[in-house]
């Protein structure tokens, strides 16, 4: 072989091609190898895009996940509030209606932190404890409002 057969070409790698070469007298053909440097084509501009385009939504959904389960964890850590029914110690209270509104407006003062169903209990015990006929209310009405 040649001394040139063991160098490295452009990229780092070597091919070895086969040559027929035939000596000048009559005598045997010989093979003899020539070094052919094997060029590999380079990243193109789309492929580094995708490349990191992948990299890119392969970060985006592993943030997106952890804050998902960060989320989870600081709600599962936050105390729950307590029922209004647990919060009373007595079962009614009296309530001055300050402003004409509504029943409802009462029963949200009484219990700003209800929900809607726990609010709409409320306001049927408001009109059943004090005989209403009507949801509105006046200024200086007097209310009993059963917390249970």
């Amino acid at each position: 072989g040649s001394a040139a057969a063991g160098r490295a070409g452009a990229c780092g790698r070597t091919a070895v091609r086969l040559t027929r070469r035939v000596s000048s007298a009559r005598g045997p053909r010989l093979l003899v190898r020539s070094p052919v440097p094997v060029m590999r084509p380079a990243a193109g501009p789309v492929r580094r895009i995708v490349a990191g385009f992948v990299v890119a939504l392969v970060t985006a959904a592993v943030v997106f996940g952890l804050g998902r389960v960060a989320d989870a964890v600081s709600h599962a850590r936050e105390p729950v509030a307590p029922e209004v029914a647990e919060v009373a110690e007595v079962a009614e209270v009296t309530v001055a209606v300050d402003a004409p509104g509504t029943v409802w407006d009462v029963a949200d003062g009484v219990a700003p932190n209800a929900t809607g169903p726990q609010r709409a209990a409320m306001v049927d015990r408001i009109v059943v404890a004090n005989s209403l006929t009507s949801l509105r209310v006046r200024p200086g009405e007097v209310l009993r409002v059963p917390l249970r």
